[in-house]
């Protein structure tokens, strides 16, 4: 089991690694072809959280939206989720990017995908 420490450096590195930001990238762009997908990781909850934290914080949602669907997962998974972990990857994606908007853009996405990401799951 990794320390608080170690959890929050790899909730920062899905924002600094180059191929964490790809995937993430590779998850939008999937939705965009408007087909039925689900994305998960190796156990299907701390990147998983992350790229759905993006998505809503991309569509607008607020924080505190976001981090209420965040540790809904302690739910499901027992109680192995922190707030820290999220607050983590959000507060590295901010300083280095300044906002979902620009951090998807990082990843690959193009401002035009989001645009349409956006007309289609929001209403």
């Amino acid at each position: 089991s990794k320390t608080l420490a170690e959890k929050k450096a790899m909730y920062r590195q899905y924002v600094t690694r180059a191929s964490n930001r790809t995937s993430v990238g590779k998850v939008i762009k999937l939705i965009l072809k408007g087909k039925p997908i689900v994305f998960q990781c190796k156990r299907g909850w701390d990147r998983t959280g992350w790229v759905a934290a993006v998505i809503q914080g991309l569509l607008g949602a607020s924080s505190a939206d976001i981090m209420h669907e965040f540790m809904k997962s302690n739910s499901y998974y027992g109680n192995g989720f922190r707030q820290d972990y999220l607050d983590a990857a959000v507060s590295q994606m901010k300083s280095s990017y300044g906002s979902y908007e620009k951090y998807v853009l990082a990843c690959g996405v193009t401002s035009a995908e989001i645009k349409e990401l956006r007309k289609r799951l929001t209403v």
